[in-house]
């Protein structure tokens, strides 16, 4: 017999006078402190937390304990997730717990590389439905990998390969080229005149093995989140009617529902965090990599060059700078001719050259050996050939053997 049951047995003797509560709890071996025990009513913080509780949780029947402990923290509520997890269960609004679908055994190689920055790989995929009348829905998501933020849903009754390129063209237009786009082999993704356009904006296609949708997880469980959390919740009648209510899931999914994969916050706050830092790194990076500049010069250099308004004065100045490097002066060096007989009487000549050439050897005319003579840093302007000059230079020992 439980206690709760001994309790109510006791009170009942006690309220009819049958017997005292000593004897009572005596013979039920049940402590007097349980029974004179009187629940305390609920404070009015409790209360308003279960009404919070509840207005989440019919709101967002599809959303765990975890995410609502994040919408209730986000409203001010001190509360943590064992907390909210047991007033779930007493409230009768726990979310009943997923079957786990069976994996495909084996190993892949084809395993889609995660995204390393916003931007670097996108995904795409198409998602069917119908409105409450039988017309056909067709929707395309876009979502970046990184970020998970969801790029578009379009909806329309169909869409054919012209249709998603004119899509993906504003996307890019938005948010710039991405690196590398993702999906499977569907007839409007494989397109001809789609292929050569991504070609054109430098994009990089991953298609992903045929049956393999494990390799494009992304967008697959963007695509189950879609349908359990809006189309199998909301009864769409037109198109238009479509379009709102699948547009306006979109937004509360890139601004007010928590991501468990990041950390139990918004695509969008995960964006903004990521710009932060990057922003902090270029400020640490401007300061303490000043060898960068160069390169950054460098660029500006080309870029005034390739400019057509900059390329008659930038040959201009090249042509100037050639003309000066033509009229620069050589130095001139004396060279003297070594005769054949060393009583034969010596000449001398002048001959320009650069400071860093080496000494000529032979006469450049007749091929007679030479060598260089001395001069003890003055300029030669015109030299006397005759055998005083050069017998008083030899003879002050000027003269290179």
């Amino acid at each position: 017999m439980s206690p709760g049951h001994k309790r109510q047995i006791v009170e009942s003797l006690v309220t009819g006078g049958q017997c005292s509560a000593r004897a009572a709890c005596r013979h039920f071996e049940l402590h007097r402190s349980t029974f004179a025990y009187q629940a305390k009513e609920p404070d009015a913080w409790l209360a308003k937390l279960k009404a919070a509780l509840r207005r989440l949780s019919n709101l967002h029947s599809e959303f765990g304990y975890a995410k609502i402990t994040r919408l209730l923290k986000k409203e001010g509520w001190k509360v943590g997730t064992r907390m909210i997890q047991r007033l779930r269960h007493q409230l009768g609004l726990a979310v009943p717990a997923k079957k786990l679908k069976r994996r495909r055994k084996g190993h892949s190689t084809g395993v889609p590389t995660r995204a390393k920055h916003k931007g670097h790989v996108w995904t795409w995929d198409f998602v069917h439905d119908t409105t409450m009348r039988g017309g056909k829905l067709r929707m395309l998501n876009v979502i970046d990998e990184y970020t998970r933020e969801c790029l578009c849903v379009h909806v329309d009754r169909r869409m054919n390969a012209r249709k998603v390129k004119g899509i993906l063209s504003e996307l890019v237009d938005v948010y710039g080229a991405p690196e590398h786009i993702r999906s499977d082999n569907g007839s409007e993704f494989i397109e001809k005149d789609l292929r050569k356009w991504i070609a054109e904006n430098h994009i990089k296609t991953l298609y992903i093995d045929p049956s393999s949708l494990w390799q494009n997880g992304f967008i697959e469980s963007f695509n189950a989140r879609l349908r359990e959390e809006c189309l199998n919740r909301e009864q769409m009648w037109t198109l238009t009617e479509a379009r709102v209510v699948i547009e306006d899931w979109r937004w509360k999914y890139n601004n007010y529902r928590p991501h468990r994969s990041l950390g139990y916050i918004t695509p969008i706050e995960f964006a903004q965090k990521e710009i932060e830092v990057e922003s902090s790194q270029c400020r640490d990076s401007d300061r303490a990599t000043p060898s960068l500049r160069p390169s950054i010069d460098l660029l500006y250099v080309i870029r005034q060059v390739l400019n057509p308004s900059r390329v008659m004065q930038t040959l201009a100045q090249f042509e100037s700078l050639n003309h000066h490097k033509k009229t620069i002066h050589m130095p001139t060096y004396v060279y003297e001719i070594i005769p054949d007989n060393p009583s034969l009487e010596i000449t001398t000549f002048e001959y320009k050259q650069g400071m860093n050439d080496k000494p000529i050897t032979v006469h450049p005319e007749t091929g007679q050996p030479v060598r260089r003579v001395i001069t003890g840093g003055f300029t030669l302007g015109s030299i006397n050939h005759n055998s005083s000059s050069t017998s008083s230079c030899c003879s002050s020992g000027s003269c290179c053997n």
